[in-house]
């Protein structure tokens, strides 16, 4: 199981945003013959603060959004997983 090009460019498209707002530093990408895995750290050396899991359901798949080995959000689709934490940038003034 591997995350699709598109899949993969929504993700990494949130991932920039936390990135430059400092939050977010590292990831890891994996995948097994059951499950695609996107993990975020805020720092290398810490345990990932999000997971991104893409697994076989049936003929399909399903999408599942975790934090500290909790489930936050299951989807059939990605960007409803995605969810709790895509929010977009706000402009500031300085």
């Amino acid at each position: 199981v591997f995350f699709s090009r598109d899949e993969f460019r929504v993700i990494l498209d949130i991932y920039s945003r936390y990135v430059v707002r400092g939050e977010w530093r590292d990831y890891a990408v994996d995948s097994t013959a059951q499950r695609a895995i996107f993990s975020i750290f805020k720092h290398s050396y810490d345990a990932p603060l999000f997971t991104i899991s893409k697994m076989r359901k049936g003929k399909g798949f399903e999408f599942q959004l975790s934090a500290n080995g909790q489930v936050l959000k299951r989807s059939r689709y990605l960007i409803n997983a995605l969810k709790p934490v895509d929010r977009p940038l706000k402009l500031t003034e300085v």
